[in-house]
């Protein structure tokens, strides 16, 4: 479920969860149509973010025992207390269900901003240091 999912994608290295977050961005609506019904329901406010302490209110609230070791702090990207809609999917989603051929192929594409086939170091570093802000203006 949505918990075990959080839990995982919190395990992820920093560019791990980039790939899943560019994933999450790129996903079409069937991969993730009960997420993003999920996502606007615990929106109140439809601000377009989640706050992690409303996150874990409606959780308790619905009856979801959140283990004590997850910390949804850390599923947010940029560090301010809040899951984007993308940040959401990312964490949220099954991730062998979220990265499909195609979806991969975008993402790599992302990565690789000179068209060369390739990843190199200086486009990767690019990539993790503008990659939340970059979905973030994208979702807008």
């Amino acid at each position: 479920g949505i918990i075990q999912s959080m839990g995982h994608f919190q395990s992820l290295n920093q560019l791990q969860k980039a790939v899943i977050t560019v994933c999450a961005w790129r996903a079409h609506d069937d991969q993730i149509r009960d997420l993003r019904h999920a996502f606007a329901a615990l929106d109140k406010d439809k601000d377009g973010v989640l706050a992690t302490e409303e996150l874990c209110d409606a959780m308790i609230r619905s009856g979801v025992e959140i283990p004590d070791d997850l910390c949804l702090l850390s599923a947010g990207s940029d560090g301010n207390n809040t899951l984007s809609y993308t940040e959401f999917i990312a964490a949220a989603a099954n991730k062998r269900n979220l990265i499909r051929e195609s979806t991969a192929w975008d993402a790599f594409k992302i990565f690789d901003r000179n068209g060369d086939g390739k990843v190199g170091k200086q486009e990767l570093l690019h990539f993790l240091s503008t990659c939340h802000h970059d979905a973030d203006r994208a979702e807008k």
